[in-house]
């Protein structure tokens, strides 16, 4: 059977055993490579035979003659560093900055296979990367040591070149801290007392200097605290609640003193990260600080929730250095300077007599209250330096531990470990054995780590800790990895366990990667350098599991009719989302790691795939065996050695903020032949807020199955330096066949980041902000069919006192909704109903839907012009005792802002709407009715804090007869679900009806973790306190409309359940009790009175045996 790339199949895994070019060799016997975690079983496109010729004949040399020539080459170029450096440093203001020149060529046509590996082998338009010591790129910062390199002296530095970072800067070699940690409720000052929900700890930095300080240097420290001073109102409601727990509350360090030389220093806050510079006196060797940490209610890595805390990336002001890295990134960008830590002194300010990690006694027992205070001082190769320490404290975790190849694994989880515990697990055991999964994957990292040469030393200690994290399932951090108290709080099969275990081990992997390579080079090579090779480590981590190489969308493409998979594969509005979905870049709504949170480098992810397109199997191979056994090396030299190619362009492009990119398929031609094939012209179409290399692959399909795979490597001048491409392109894919053409597709391995940009394509004629960015990646595009869900409200009050079947029935309305469109199309839709209500025993209804304007989300635009068409047959059971079959055609628009609509916390909904309904008797009665309804209304959500919001709907309708009378059926109610749903849905009507509504949403319970058979999550209890009022026109006629006598209202209060299904889409149920106001009788309304009338229809005497004092409605949404 023939491989599709709309296909998932198991990948052949491949035994590693890639020779590196210097003749080191990873090998394994049970350790299996794939370059790729998402390729399936494929050929490579063969690229130009020059690749080969080119390659450094160095590099496949005997390791002795290799070594030999290295020595030589690194003596001669100490030379000519002594020598020449002052030369070029004296001319350096005479030159510019020049990006090299990228490859050239292109890949095109029919071949064997689809694309794996890299898209292009081009030629290059360049001279080859000679051997090390002959760099094209800067390596000036590559450290020989794993400390700091020592600044010359005054009398050794004459006319030397500026030090990195400048000599404007002073340098730390140490760090020694003092904690003493006030948790919440304890009294750290006379008078004062931390709030329970939040901690403080006060500290006592020395920064030991790397030499004295000169003259008017300054030390600038990074103040991780300041991060999310602002709630980020960017974001939707979903991903907003994994970085704020309640009302946002921000961090805070306040510094108190800061000491040098025996003097006191005055501190300045500069940029908008609020930086802490201090500018020293001449002679100082070190900088003392006094501060205090503000610790808020807030998620993981900064934050305390239920007690439990972390203090990581805030423990003191770091030290750093610029950023150093592309040509686009921002120049203000700092990274954190790894550093030799000590931490001296940590203790509970209640408990000072405990020491962490002892056992404490009856009395200090008393006082920790069943808490505990955890550090983690060191990497896990104690001889690295390191960014920053961990610090967490909270309730005893439990701990769990084993010895493997001399490294202490240390597991710190919340739950204790169930009966059935892993690999044995029970499917719907409500606790998961969280410490015997990240047992097993750290122990198989470990035996990768030690075949790959960065094997931990002999008594090393890798910890990991469970607690409230939110944004991911887990986060590396120098000397610890978290991972969040919901990891595995899904439907936990194998292949859905995985996506979670992935990341976990992707963290423990660059948990050991960090490890190796700080302190090696500049602290911004190492950082995207150890990310790099921790994401091939979690590679070969997955090849030797022998996990299934799908993604959400592939294990879930059947299901996508189902409403919360298709919401959850395609608006990003869940849980965790980035676990689920392949890509080759670590997308941050927030960068909000303390490694990342001050620059614009990308993670190691994205380096590693950029290469993974250029360096073929065996290239890659060495590329990474090379700095394992050789961390000092320059990576961009050995990539460079590797590849044999120069790469300059390549650094200069990716080491910043990721570009925004669109591409298109902007048309596509066939025509017949005389020689009966067809032949194909396939344009793709790129625009970029810069110039722009970027491999692009494309995937073809003829009618029958035959399947073709064309690559492009995004040069739109070939051999121009990256400055001068242009950031607009095309590209023009020829290709012969011998049926029509199915389908196209852009990108089929989905390893692009595009945002919207191009206004037009085959497909999509429309603003380029405002479409999805994906949509024109298919010709022609995928139809969508969706169940859109069952809704199903009950009038639960009125229910009960109903004495007819017929008016039971009347008392709940229910709904089947379908929706169609064009896959990833936000320019139209298709909506379809099947219901049954209070007034029709069955109807059905169309909706189709234009949207217009900016988008409000992922999947939808901001503007939305419908028309809805809808027919029912009426049931006699209510108060018209004539049926019949109604027939409405509604023309309505609504602009509307809300980013999340399940529980909207932020913007507003305006709307407005002209109906025309006609009523034909089918009993052969002629009193056939006919009308007009105008709708209009305002809602809008005024957010208090986060979790709570005051929420206020305001709308009006009026209908006028059309030649008929009218029946209570054409009236508008001012009862019931949708109205005051205090009175029942028959009690008020009238032809003008206005209302004004309020409520109170606010979160009761949050954080909560009630599985219910692991199918369904409850995460958080709320409330909401309602009220609202009405006025009603006269049933005749518009008179008494605003009168003294026309309004009703209402009280009542909602009790609201958020829950996730599988662990994944979010979804909520909400009952509510609502009181009547102002409820009287006697009120006349077309010939009758009401409400007597609704007990005269169903046979009873007392009305009041209808008309409960409270009324009690379940639904599945909130009312506006």
């Amino acid at each position: 059977m023939k491989e599709s790339a709309d296909m998932v199949m198991e990948p052949r895994h491949q035994t590693l055993a890639l020779a590196h070019t210097a003749g080191a060799t990873w090998t394994s016997a049970g350790v299996k490579l794939r370059r790729h975690l998402d390729v399936r079983p494929q050929r490579r496109i063969p690229g130009p035979s020059s690749i080969v010729a080119s390659l450094d004949p160095l590099a496949t040399s005997r390791p002795i003659l290799r070594r030999m020539i290295v020595v030589l080459g690194f003596a001669v170029a100490m030379i000519v560093l002594g020598v020449v450096a002052p030369l070029l440093e004296s001319l350096a203001g005479a030159g510019s900055h020049a990006v090299a020149a990228p490859p050239t060529g292109s890949v095109e046509g029919p071949v064997e296979g689809p694309v794996e590996g890299p898209v292009a082998a081009p030629e290059v338009d360049a001279t080859p990367a000679s051997g090390a010591g002959e760099s094209v790129v800067d390596s000036a910062a590559e450290s020989e040591a794993r400390q700091p390199a020592p600044e010359p002296s005054e009398d050794e530095r004459g006319e030397a070149p500026v030090a990195t970072p400048s000599n404007a800067e002073a340098t730390v070699a140490r760090v020694r801290v003092e904690l003493t940690v006030w948790r919440g409720g304890d009294h750290p000052r006379e008078g004062d007392r931390v709030a329970r929900r939040r901690s403080e700890v006060e500290g006592r930095a020395s920064y030991e200097l790397t030499h004295p300080a000169r003259a008017q240097q300054r030390l600038v420290l990074l103040d991780y605290a300041e991060l999310l001073r602002d709630e980020p109102r960017e974001l939707d409601e979903i991903a907003l609640s994994t970085y704020v727990a309640g009302p946002s509350e921000r961090a805070r360090t306040i510094v108190a003193s800061v000491y040098a030389g025996g003097q006191e220093l005055t501190p300045k806050r500069v940029g908008a990260r609020r930086d802490i510079e201090i500018e020293l006196p001449a002679g100082v060797t070190e900088v003392t600080i006094a501060y205090r940490v503000e610790v808020p209610h807030r998620y993981w890595p900064l934050g305390c929730v239920w007690r439990r805390c972390s203090l990581s990336g805030a423990i003191a002001p770091l030290p750093s250095e610029p950023a150093r890295g592309g040509v686009w990134l921002p120049a203000d960008g700092r990274v954190i300077t790894p550093v030799e830590w000590v931490v001296d002194h940590a203790r509970f300010g209640a408990v000072p007599s405990w020491a962490p990690g002892t056992e404490p006694t009856t009395e200090q027992a008393k006082a920790l209250d069943g808490q505990e205070l955890v550090i983690t001082r060191e990497a896990i190769d104690p001889r690295a330096v390191i960014a920053y320490p961990s610090v967490f404290w909270g309730p005893r975790w439990h701990h769990t531990q084993i010895w493997h190849r001399g490294v202490r694994v240390r597991v710190l989880h919340i739950d204790v470990r169930p009966g059935d515990q892993y690999p044995q697990e029970n499917l719907l055991h409500p606790l998961h054995d969280v410490a015997g999964h990240v047992l097993s994957i750290a122990t198989a990292a470990i035996d990768i780590a030690s075949v790959v040469s960065i094997e931990p030393p002999p008594d090393a200690e890798l910890t990991v800790v469970q607690g409230p994290l939110r944004s991911d399932v887990s986060m590396f951090h120098p000397t610890a990895v978290m991972v969040s108290d919901q990891y595995l709080e899904l439907f936990a099969t194998k292949r859905l366990a995985k996506f979670h275990d992935i990341q976990v081990a992707r963290s423990i992997c660059d948990l050991l990667a960090y490890a190796h390579f700080s302190g090696r080079h500049d602290s911004s090579t190492d950082l995207w350098l150890s990310g790099s090779f921790g994401v091939v480590l979690a590679q070969l981590w997955q090849r030797a599991r022998d996990l299934r190489d799908e993604y959400a969308v592939d294990l879930l493409a059947a299901w996508t009719f189902v409403p919360a998979i298709d919401s959850f594969l395609y608006s990003g509005q869940a849980s965790f989302s980035s676990a689920y979905f392949r890509g080759s870049e670590d997308q941050w709504p927030v960068r909000h790691h303390p490694l990342f949170f001050a620059n614009e480098l990308p993670s190691g992810r994205r380096i590693h795939e950029k290469l993974s397109d250029l360096l073929d199997d065996p290239q890659l191979a060495g590329f990474y065996a090379e700095l394992g056994q050789n961390p000092d090396s320059d990576p961009r030299v050995v990539a460079e050695q590797a590849w044999g190619r120069e790469l300059g362009w390549f650094f200069d492009q990716w080491l910043g903020p990721y570009p925004e990119v669109d591409y298109a398929i902007t048309d596509v031609r066939s025509r017949k032949g005389d020689d009966g094939r067809w032949h194909h012209e396939i344009t793709i179409s790129r625009d970029s807020d810069r110039p722009l290399i970027e491999p692009i692959q494309v995937y073809v399909n003829e009618r029958g199955g035959q399947d073709h795979y064309l690559a492009w490597n995004g040069e739109a001048l070939p051999g121009a330096d990256l400055l001068d491409q242009p950031s607009a392109a095309q590209h023009v894919f020829t290709l012969d066949t011998e049926r029509r053409l199915a389908s196209v597709r852009l990108d089929p391995r989905a390893r692009l980041v595009e945002t919207s940009r191009i206004s037009g394509s085959v497909i999509r004629s429309a603003r380029g902000d405002s479409s999805d960015p994906l949509f024109n990646n298919r010709a022609p595009a995928k139809t969508r069919f969706v169940y859109r869900g069952f809704g199903f409200s009950v009038a639960a009050s009125e229910l009960a006192t109903a004495s007819t079947t017929q008016a039971r029935f009347n008392a709940i309305s229910a709904a089947l909704a379908f929706e169609a469109s064009l896959r990833r199309d936000l320019r139209r839709t298709a909506e379809f109903y099947a219901y049954t209500n209070s007034e029709a025993n069955l109807g059905g209804r169309t909706r189709f839907n234009f949207y217009f304007g900016a988008k409000r989300n992922r999947q939808q635009r901001r503007l939305r012009l419908s028309n809805t068409n809808s027919i029912a047959w009426l049931n006699t059971g209510g108060l018209d005792q004539a049926g019949g079959m109604r027939l409405v055609e509604r023309l309505s628009l609504s602009h509307s802002t809300y980013k999340y609509g399940g529980w909207p916390e932020r913007g507003h909904i305006v709307y407005g709407s002209v109906a025309g309904s006609q009523t034909v008797r089918l009993d052969g009665a002629t009193d056939h009715r006919f009308s007009l309804n105008f709708d209009a209304g305002w809602a809008q959500m005024w957010p208090l804090a986060h979790h709570h919001v005051l929420a206020t709907l305001v709308e009006a309708s009026v209908v006028a007869p059309l030649a008929s009378k009218l029946e209570f059926r054409s009236l508008n109610r001012g009862g019931g679900l949708g109205a005051l749903v205090g009175f029942t849905s028959n009690e008020l009507y009238g032809r003008g009806v206005a209302r004004s509504l309020v409520e109170y949403r606010h979160v009761i319970l949050d954080d909560l973790r009630i599985p219910l058979f692991n199918l369904i999550f409850v995460r958080t209890i709320s409330g909401a306190l309602f009220g609202g009022v009405t006025t009603l026109s006269g049933c005749d006629d518009y008179s008494g409309w605003f009168g003294s006598n026309s309004w009703y209202g209402q009280v009542g209060y909602g009790l609201a359940a958020r829950f996730t299904w599988l662990g994944v889409a979010p979804q909520l149920l909400r009952v509510d009790a609502a009181v009547p106001l102002g409820r009287r009788g006697g009120r006349t309304c077309l010939g009758e009175t009401l409400p007597d009338y609704i007990a005269e229809v169903q046979g009873i005497d007392d009305v009041d045996r209808l008309l409960p004092p409270f009324n009690i409605n379940v639904t599945f949404s909130h009312p506006f």
